[in-house]
């Protein structure tokens, strides 16, 4: 009876456990159908589907002579505008003047400025401007009641690079912002090649050169989910611990635990695969070993502030002390409180300050949250 009834109060911690590992099993099996197939595939594929996809819209818009003859006038209305801002390539139009240059009477987007050249001739090229690289799709209009030249270019983005890199201004794809992660675009020939809807070949994509460990997010909440699961049971366990053995056991015991879980973080990272999101960049805030990024710090945070309160709980102003702590050993172990509260404010204030100093962080904002 009393072994029945112990087990009835263990069941739920051991579902804990239970469905901490189903959850990584289920890890493990969705980890493995989203890399069944290989990313810089994939990625070609959508970049490909992506750009077909924009030059069909484009060459469908510019069918439309009387909006085009509307745009050239200054005469589409209101909605007819909206439709094509909203558009994700660039819409120039421009018109032969009486010297034979081009002038420019509609645009669509203030991002970028088409290179012109003096031909009419339809054409589909790949080119690098000051932002970064375009699919530009050059098309002859014949427009009713007009005798001039009319071409209208498409600019496709395809890369966004600038020359100068900030946190408003990232190298990324247009098709996909993770993309920068898994592919580079190249001009050598690689086994991967980009075209157009016509056929014509653009250029080429290869696996990134700088490697950054990416996980579905499916498998890292599924991960995530088995992680907390597990840290709940250990901390009921060791709420077990403080009830049978005492207190100093049961910090003792979180402790370890608590610590040993992140060190597994530091030297095994894909197991989460944290540092693909921007919380985990080091290049936004990175100050030592320990605190490599903001989300590290945060997770630092975290587990001390679980160990802090769990001590505080199970000892707490009005509780009594260990046993052993009486006489000299009090002053001894007063003097250690004091000197851990002194080197802990004085880190504290450390944080701060490479928060400040190595980090893309402004000051403005860290005032602002403080």
């Amino acid at each position: 009876m009393k072994l029945f009834r112990l087990h009835s109060r263990r069941f739920p911690q051991r579902i804990l456990l239970l469905f901490a590992a189903i959850l990584l099993l289920l890890s493990v099996v969705t980890n493995w159908f989203f890399r069944s197939k290989p990313s810089v595939v994939y990625q070609q594929k959508q970049l490909q589907q992506y750009i077909r996809k924009q030059q069909e819209d484009a060459q469908q818009l510019l069918k439309d002579t009387v909006l085009m003859r509307k745009l050239m006038f200054r005469a589409e209305s209101l909605e007819e505008f909206e439709k094509i801002e909203k558009k994700k390539y660039g819409l120039f139009l421009f018109v032969e003047n009486v010297t034979g240059n081009p002038d420019l009477l509609f645009w669509n987007n203030q991002k970028i400025y088409p290179k012109v050249d003096s031909s009419y001739t339809d054409s589909v090229y790949f080119q690098q401007l000051p932002n970064g690289y375009y699919v530009t799709q050059k098309t002859k209009l014949v427009l009713p009641g007009m005798s001039n030249n009319v071409v209208a270019y498409i600019l496709i983005p395809v890369l966004y690079k600038y020359y100068l890199e900030t946190q408003s201004s990232l190298p990324g794809f247009a098709h996909d912002e993770n993309a920068i992660k898994k592919i580079s675009l190249v001009l050598q020939p690689t086994d991967h090649p980009i075209r157009s809807v016509e056929g014509k070949l653009l250029f080429y994509v290869q696996q990134a050169s700088y490697s950054v460990s990416t996980t579905d997010m499916v498998t890292i909440v599924l991960r995530l989910a088995a992680l907390v699961l597990l840290f709940v049971y250990l901390h009921l366990f060791a709420i077990g611990i403080y009830k049978k053995n005492g207190t100093i056991r049961a910090i003792v015991f979180l402790t370890v635990v608590l610590i040993l879980g992140r060190v597994v973080l530091y030297f095994f990272p894909e197991i989460l695969s944290l540092r693909q999101f921007t919380l985990f960049n080091p290049a936004i805030y990175a100050s030592n070993f320990l605190n490599r990024s903001l989300g590290d710090l945060l997770l630092n945070a975290i587990f001390l502030c679980w160990i802090v309160l769990f001590a505080w709980n199970n000892f707490g102003p009005i509780k009594r002390l260990p046993p052993f702590l009486k006489g000299k050993r009090m002053l001894a172990a007063g003097a250690v409180a004091v000197f851990a509260l002194i080197f802990i404010t004085f880190q504290l204030a450390n944080v701060v300050h490479y928060l400040v100093t190595d980090s893309k962080i402004s000051f403005e904002l860290l005032i602002s949250l403080s």
